[in-house]
């Protein structure tokens, strides 16, 4: 399967990671370009550059030809916490300020998001580094993709973006997403309920127990038939076992989740 790993001439972590990717992990120039840079391959991945945030290349990834995007980013914290993360990518509400289409998830893999955490958690570990949070976010952004897409992420301030270890790491944990068809899951399932940041969720996928594509945290509650049908709809897995953070929503907004799995044939398990 081809594979693209995505970086952004507007974002410093992304380059960050893409010059670490091209130094310690054998990419090459290739003889071609889009959109007006060089591209760098080494096997069945390509490393392709956009020059606007990729959170708003709608454009650009439905050009792309791949089996898997892998889009390596900066994370931002207003609380400035260090910290390496993964996700899907879209919109459950009306708005779409940071990218994609309003009411549209982008299709992602989660045996990819797994891969990428279960990496960074063992890339930092094995490197000693202490003080940095491991984990996934629930799905929010664009860009909107019709093929498997994720974001990998490294943050939270410039201090971070910029450190070339990190970058490293980050780097690691994309090639990591490239191999997730090699990587042995226990569980695929899509999340319910909780905050951004999955607190009930990450903890299995560390624990390597469930690996999660869509999920949808507690502010974008209640979601409609629709956004719930298609949370497992673009999950390239396509699981039929949904993860609810049980008091991450309120008991009316619970039982018409539950009421919608059923309807749809997807059990449920209650954390």
């Amino acid at each position: 399967m081809n594979k693209v790993i995505l970086c952004s001439e507007e974002d410093p972590a992304s380059l960050n990671i893409r010059e670490r990717l091209i130094e310690s992990f054998g990419f090459r120039e290739d003889s071609s370009t889009m959109f007006g840079n060089p591209i760098y391959r080494r096997g069945d991945i390509r490393i392709i550059t956009v020059n606007r945030p990729s959170i708003y290349a709608d454009e650009e990834v439905s050009g792309i030809d791949a089996g898997l995007i892998v889009v390596a980013s900066k994370h931002v914290s207003e609380a400035g916490v260090k910290a390496v993360l993964s996700h899907p990518v879209g919109n459950w509400g009306e708005k779409a300020e940071f990218g994609g289409r309003p009411r549209a998830l982008a299709v992602t893999s989660a045996r990819a998001v797994f891969a990428a955490v279960s990496r960074l958690r063992s890339l930092l570990e094995d490197a000693g580094l202490t003080g940095w949070d491991v984990g996934m976010e629930a799905t929010h952004h664009g860009p909107y993709s019709e093929k498997p897409l994720l974001f990998v992420e490294l943050g939270s301030s410039p201090a971070e973006w910029s450190d070339p270890k990190m970058g490293e790491i980050v780097a690691e944990a994309c090639l990591a997403a490239c191999a997730a068809e090699r990587v042995n899951v226990p569980e695929i399932a899509v999340g319910f309920g909780g905050g951004h940041y999955t607190p009930r969720f990450t903890p299995l996928v560390l624990q390597e127990k469930v690996a999660f594509g869509h999920v949808a945290p507690k502010y974008h509650f209640p979601l409609s038939s629709e956004m719930i049908r298609e949370a497992f709809e673009k999950t390239v897995e396509r699981p039929k076992l949904a993860y609810i953070d049980w008091k991450g929503i309120n008991s009316e907004q619970r039982q018409r989740l539950l009421e919608e799995l059923s309807g749809i044939g997807v059990e449920y398990v209650r954390l």
